[in-house]
């Protein structure tokens, strides 16, 4: 499991990252059964998308502080942190449909079935990409979205107490000059800027927010780079508590080919357990 060390502000750091998720035996067979063509785009793995989204749903139930389980399904907390798991195993089958059409791409060369060696060495590159680099930063935004999402859960309960939330960065200089520009927003909780700036704003985010019972409404300031920017990703616009969601159904991953948008809606054929 991951391992944690400190806190920057109220943002929880990462200490170490396991790079064995996965076996070696276990990805051979993958790669053996995507080139035999027994896993397909339209024919995933289990054990995989089981293995993906419980480790993301991990993430998530570490930053939001437990299961769904933990709180009984009427209550808030309850209800985001469910949201919150099925969203971990809706992603994990888009990552693995995903995976699987970049892998497929190198069983045939030119018409011609590519060699077990040929196919395995690029698969493997593939397979090392979603699965260490990625499946990282991944996991990363499942802790802090999570975080957050339990966060505007609080803001939003504890309200009449605290009715004025303030935007924070780390004050170091590893801060986006973008999110620097929103540092020291203050708004009402009920304010629509929550709606999109509540953090993580961008992958790798450390900003957070804090609740106040008296202060002062401050402006938004103008100039803010648009959404979509490398400052401000598209699929960051959002507030994880409100969504209940920590990937939002704009991610690459669940851009389909032509004629899959119904399997897509069928969660690629995978179960959320």
């Amino acid at each position: 499991m991951i391992q944690w060390s400190k806190r920057e502000g109220n943002a929880i750091v990462l200490n170490d990252y396991p790079q064995d998720l996965f076996s070696e035996e276990f990805i051979d067979d993958y790669l053996q059964k995507v080139y035999n063509e027994q896993i397909t785009d339209r024919d995933l793995d289990l054990k995989y998308h089981k293995t993906v989204g419980g480790e993301l749903y991990e993430g998530a139930a570490f930053g939001f502080g437990g299961h769904v389980d933990t709180w009984p399904d009427v209550t808030k907390l309850g209800e985001c942190i469910e949201g919150i798991r099925d969203n971990c195993y809706i992603f994990s089958a888009a990552k693995q449909y995903q995976q699987v059409r970049e892998m497929s791409d190198f069983i045939l060369d030119n018409g011609v079935k590519s060699s077990w060696a040929d196919f395995k060495k690029k698969a493997h590159t593939v397979f090392d990409e979603y699965n260490v680099n990625y499946l990282k930063t991944e996991y990363n935004t499942a802790v802090g979205q999570a975080q957050m999402a339990r966060d505007w859960v609080q803001f939003e309960l504890e309200s009449d107490l605290f009715p004025f939330l303030t935007y924070q960065t780390q004050h170091d200089q590893r801060v986006r000059d973008a999110h620097a520009m929103i540092n020291g927003v203050t708004r009402p909780v009920k304010d629509s800027f929550w709606t999109y700036y509540m953090p993580k704003n961008g992958w790798n985010c450390r900003c957070f927010v804090t609740s106040h019972q008296h202060a002062t409404v401050t402006k938004i300031p103008k100039g803010i780079p648009r959404w979509g920017s490398p400052e401000f990703p598209e699929v960051f616009k959002m507030n994880p508590g409100k969504d209940k969601m920590i990937f939002k159904k704009d991610h690459p991953y669940f851009e389909v080919a032509k004629g899959d948008k119904g399997f897509k809606k069928k969660n690629f054929g995978l179960p959320i357990p």
